[in-house]
């Protein structure tokens, strides 16, 4: 299941129906294609609504990650959560707060920023913020909303476990190397586990365990995305595990 922060974006239908085309000519797995958000797009994005059969969600960049998509107009945030019959998924960072803490740490650091400031600047708060927002819409809407590579303690208070998997309109993951590394690896790894949301302190990785366990996330998932400038691939597995979603690279 591809993000669509592939070059070119597929941010319009010709877009998302080209990857169709390759993949029905080249896939060897299932696959399916996020529609992509922008700022500027979302009456293309309903257009999707008429395909909801095949596409398997609608991707929104709340935060700014690899590529250019970042949705921060709250107008287009209301008409996408009010309107869209899809699955909404969500990348949450608060831009905003980046932007500050960054700016903050080139005053103090200049230009000997690393590897080890990333999680301070891509913060929890930030991630909190924009899950946060994502979540307000989806309960004003009811919409089906699913959180991407939740990465802070404080982000879990904001999941349930009272309902089972699938009565849940909001659900959220956690990724393999938010459950494996911390910030304490930056020492050795440096910019190897640099990712967005960032690899954060080890009490984050510790209440990862406990709402993955607890059923507060609902998902495991790599988020690989190995961008060679062209592609863009996510994988999950979602439990139980003999459910597994798969992606072939096909843009």
């Amino acid at each position: 299941m591809e993000m669509p922060n592939t070059k070119p974006e597929a941010v319009t239908q010709e877009r998302l129906e080209e990857k169709y085309d390759i993949a029905a000519n080249t896939s060897l797995a299932n696959y399916s294609f996020f529609m992509g958000v922008a700022n500027d797009n979302a009456e293309e994005v309903l257009k999707t609504n008429a395909k909801k059969d095949r596409v398997c969600g609608v991707k929104i960049f709340m935060g700014s990650s690899t590529g250019n998509m970042l949705v921060d107009n709250y107008l287009t945030l209301e008409k996408i959560f009010g309107q869209t019959e899809l699955l909404i998924a969500t990348h949450c960072e608060d831009e905003k707060i980046i932007r500050a803490n960054m700016e903050e740490f080139k005053q103090a650091k200049g230009d000997q920023l690393t590897a080890a400031d990333h999680p301070l600047i891509r913060n929890e708060e930030a991630c909190f913020e924009s899950s946060l927002v994502a979540i307000q819409f989806a309960k004003k809407h009811n919409s089906r909303l699913h959180i991407l590579h939740i990465s802070t303690e404080k982000e879990l208070q904001l999941f349930s476990n009272m309902l089972p998997l699938s009565e849940k309109r909001i659900t959220a993951e956690v990724c393999v190397h938010h459950l494996w590394f911390t910030a304490d690896d930056y020492a050795q790894y440096g910019n190897l586990i640099k990712c967005n949301p960032a690899i954060k302190a080890p009490h984050h990785r510790e209440a990862l365990w406990k709402g993955l366990l607890d059923d507060r996330l609902d998902i495991i998932a790599t988020d690989h995305a190995p961008h060679t400038g062209t592609k863009s691939c996510s994988l999950t597995c979602r439990r139980p595990l003999a459910f597994h979603w798969y992606n072939t690279a096909c843009s």
